[in-house]
């Protein structure tokens, strides 16, 4: 490619860096909007807390009944997507969604699965995990707020067989440590690139210290993945036993059952999804904040005099990873808004911008 080039080449990129750029500041200036009755809102949920915790302290089934149902909801959440909602995801105009109908899927698609497919497993990765990041803080308070109890009334009461105790408290532990364990990849942020560097590099330094410090690095990073994948089979995979043995406790009075599990979904459905809400603001909130300073960083060096084709290149590559993927807004019938990460689709049926994806 002849400087003319590299200099038509980075005006064409240039201009779609500045949509990029105007796009999220109007989503930062979206979310620094105040929320209709937040402040009322997060003192009912605070009440809600509260309350519940106080009626486990005098209400055995109410526990049983509590984690029955947050484990329904930690396990079925994608559910919550079904309800009626409002997706918003920048300033995508009708225009370009009319174009991307009559676009041939398939030659972009077959090109990621044959010739990028670590991309491929990281986009999924990233879309599958990065939507349950901000759930954390709603299920840490479910589950930790049914937890001592577990331990009240099993171990210094008796009511609950050690055993199931164990089993309980060793599952809900696997989920916690799952949530946990997305908080320090962070996949919103192509987490799970950030640790195939780092996985690739310490095998590249342990390489050049010699064959037995090669052999300890691939162990041990070996061992460290299969603790991963246990912990995550745990936690997609565990939690249907354990239902059936809080199931088995609650007895067979089905009726006042029924109206106390009610009864928990709407109050715990009314706790994740606030905290959820709030959770998935501020990451999206961090989240395009980083992407507007490296972007206005990307426009810096496009518009350099003196770019070359190796700095346009770094410059498209920069691009690329930064816009792979999008944050979208999903309201629940206009309230309770949640915002998520998905793929970029205008990107990924581009084969020019495939070619610099990392």
């Amino acid at each position: 490619m002849v400087e003319r080039d590299v200099r038509e080449e980075a005006g064409k990129l240039l201009v779609i860096v500045e949509g990029e750029l105007v796009e999220a500041e109007e989503f930062i200036r979206r979310l620094k909007r105040p929320t209709p009755n937040r402040v009322l809102v997060n003192v009912i949920v605070i009440c809600l807390i509260l309350a519940s915790a106080a009626l486990m302290l005098f209400f055995e089934k109410w526990v049983l009944i509590w984690l029955i149902v947050a484990l329904l909801l930690y396990s079925f959440n994608f559910i919550v997507w079904f309800l009626p909602t409002t997706k918003i995801g920048g300033t995508w105009s009708k225009r370009e969604h009319l174009d991307l109908i009559g676009t041939d899927f398939k030659g972009p698609v077959r090109y990621l699965l044959k010739r990028r497919k670590m991309l491929g497993v990281e986009v999924f990765l990233t879309i599958f995990l990065a939507g349950m990041v901000p759930l954390c803080a709603s299920f840490y308070v479910l589950f930790g707020l049914g937890l001592p109890y577990v331990f009240y009334y099993g171990l210094a009461q008796g009511h609950i067989y050690p055993w199931n105790v164990f089993s309980l408290v060793t599952q809900i532990c696997v989920i916690l440590a799952f949530f946990g364990l997305l908080l320090v990849i962070r996949p919103e942020t192509r987490g799970f690139s950030r640790l195939g560097r780092f996985v690739k590099g310490s095998v590249g330094r342990a390489r050049l210290r010699g064959k037995e410090a090669l052999i300890i690095s691939v162990a041990v990073i070996a061992v460290a993945m299969a603790l991963l994948g246990a912990l995550f089979v745990g936690a997609m995979l565990l939690p249907g036993g354990t239902l059936n043995d809080l199931v088995g406790f609650l007895g067979r009075d089905w009726g006042l059952n029924f109206i106390l599990a009610i009864f928990a979904l709407l109050v715990e459905f009314a706790i994740m999804r606030q905290l959820q809400s709030t959770s998935s603001r501020k990451m999206a909130r961090e989240l395009l904040i980083g992407r507007i300073v490296s972007l206005k960083e990307v426009k810096r060096g496009l518009a350099s005099p003196g770019l070359d084709l190796k700095g346009f290149e770094g410059a498209a590559r920069s691009f690329y990873g930064l816009v792979l993927l999008k944050v979208y807004e999903n309201n629940f019938l206009g309230r309770w808004p949640v915002y998520v990460i998905g793929p970029e689709v205008r990107y990924f049926l581009d084969k020019g911008a495939l070619a610099y994806m990392d």
